[in-house]
């Protein structure tokens, strides 16, 4: 994993994540963390790679995907954080959802997260309610 945890690239904990979460392994779950959390995900890779590969990159959805999987929410909130940051939050969407890889891996998200990313596209802030009533059409 190299000397220290402040050197965890975001390549390593994407890989060891899902290991160290299964494991309970809370101290490396941290790591990984921090490392994406000091990591600005990106969307796509600089260069170009295959699309076998797209879903084993460690970019924005991906991680998003597995933090969301995982169902760790500190991580889940710090990369839509980065995904709905302003002026990007629209081309970072339309671009994941534009993509075979990143839609499905967009459409696999649970309900409570895809809520956050719908309500952040329609400008509502993330903890609107609507009033008591009903309207029937």
């Amino acid at each position: 994993m190299g000397a220290s945890p402040d050197e965890l690239d975001r390549e390593t904990a994407f890989r060891i994540f899902p290991i160290a979460h299964q494991y309970d392994m809370q101290l490396v779950v941290l790591w990984c963390e921090k490392a994406f959390e000091r990591s600005q995900l990106d969307l796509w890779p600089s260069d170009p790679i295959a699309s076998s590969k797209v879903l084993s990159y460690p970019g924005l959805v991906q991680c998003l995907a597995l933090a969301d999987d995982k169902q760790y929410d500190s991580m889940v909130q710090s990369s839509l954080t980065q995904l709905i940051k302003p002026g990007s939050f629209a081309e970072n969407i339309h671009g994941a959802l534009a993509s075979p890889h990143l839609g499905m891996l967009m459409d696999g998200l649970r309900p409570d997260t895809k809520d956050r990313i719908i309500r952040k596209l329609v400008g509502l802030p993330a903890d609107h309610k609507v009033g008591g009533s009903s309207t029937q059409l």
